[in-house]
């Protein structure tokens, strides 16, 4: 078993990647470095809107997983997660998505 290497991701490649859904109302709950073996080092952004959150995480590899949730969902850390909502590998793709599902229309 190989064990990924931890990386330091610079804030500002996660705030680029962020900055359509803020542009679009939605505000940043937090940010959170995480590390696995597995899956090396990641930096992701919580946002929230209305009651809708969004999870963007950043991998050292480059790829981009993102998550979605209703207001009343509670974190559990214990827990193995869901998978993605959808992965992407560029900004290009994941500004399509937000457009895709309509995360860039103003808020109702």
């Amino acid at each position: 078993m190989t064990t990924i290497e931890p990386m330091e991701i610079p804030e500002a490649d996660l705030q680029m990647l962020m900055a359509p859904l803020l542009g679009a109302g939605w505000k940043v709950r937090g940010i959170l470095n995480d590390y696995s073996w597995d899956c090396g080092s990641s930096l992701m952004g919580a946002l929230e809107r209305g009651e809708r959150r969004v999870d963007i995480e950043l991998f050292g590899d480059g790829w981009i997983d993102a998550h979605s949730y209703s207001s009343d969902h509670e974190y559990d850390p214990d827990s193995p997660g869901e998978p993605p909502l959808f992965q992407v590998h560029s900004a290009e793709e994941l500004f399509a998505e937000y457009a895709a599902r309509g995360w860039l229309e103003p808020p109702s």
